[in-house]
């Protein structure tokens, strides 16, 4: 049970104010040193306040009642502005962060805690909209990523025919005509084989109307070969 002096008490708030007292330095260096007067001692910057020096003189006396308990009372309030400093640090390490603009750290225990509590409830809702943004982000990068795998499927894809339309024009077997004098040979060749074969069409090859040089080799198909149809007969 509490009582006013008692060892247990005074040792478990120096514990706790030792704690809180380590938060406050990490907390403190990260708002530039916030400037801001002691609860407690108001002649005192709050992070000037020797809370080390507070705690060793604040011993439990087994014969001194009266001390015990104004220990007890000195304990409590360095507590109440530790506590005090600690929201102070938040509150303005909160606007940092959002990169808001510094407002006005309130001073008074009644007018810090309703401040904190509107910032935090601020802080929640921006957190909740960032969040909600950041995953509708990831789903849009989710679907551009599929799509752009299925594009570059359908690209390898197109290459690949390409590459087989390629390999079966080159293949194809072509025809070479020697034009000149004497009897004309048709050669045929193709990747695989090549062959010579005597060609003559009524004694003599009809190439006039293909103008042709009189002699040279050049590529025809065989539709080139035939001669051109017969003029029609008169009615």
């Amino acid at each position: 049970s509490f009582q006013l002096g008692s060892r247990c008490c005074i040792d478990n708030l120096k514990n706790d104010i030792w704690r809180i007292q380590g938060v406050l330095k990490e907390l403190s260096s990260k708002v530039d040193n916030l400037e801001v007067p002691s609860w407690r001692f108001p002649e005192k910057q709050a992070s000037c306040v020797d809370v080390e020096g507070v705690l060793n003189t604040s011993a439990f006396s087994s014969s001194n009642k009266e001390q015990n308990a104004s220990c007890h009372v000195l304990l409590l309030e360095l507590a109440l502005d530790r506590l005090l400093f600690l929201l102070q640090c938040c509150f303005s390490l909160s606007d940092k962060l959002w990169g808001r603009r510094l407002a006005s750290v309130p001073l008074t225990l009644g007018s810090t805690a309703k401040k904190f509590a509107s910032r935090f409830v601020q802080d929640s809702s921006e957190a909740q909209m960032l969040r909600k943004e950041v995953d509708t982000k990831a789903s849009e990068l989710s679907e551009m990523e599929s799509a752009l795998a299925e594009l570059q499927g359908s690209h390898q894809q197109l290459q690949g025919d390409s590459s087989s339309s390629s390999t079966t024009s080159s293949s194809k077997p072509q025809t070479h005509v020697l034009v000149g004098a004497g009897m004309p040979t048709l050669s045929s060749s193709s990747s695989s084989s090549k062959m010579a074969v005597p060609y003559q069409a009524h004694g003599t090859l009809r190439t006039n109307h293909l103008n042709l040089p009189s002699c040279s080799m050049v590529s025809l198909t065989v539709d080139d070969l035939l001669p051109p149809p017969p003029p029609p007969l008169p009615g």
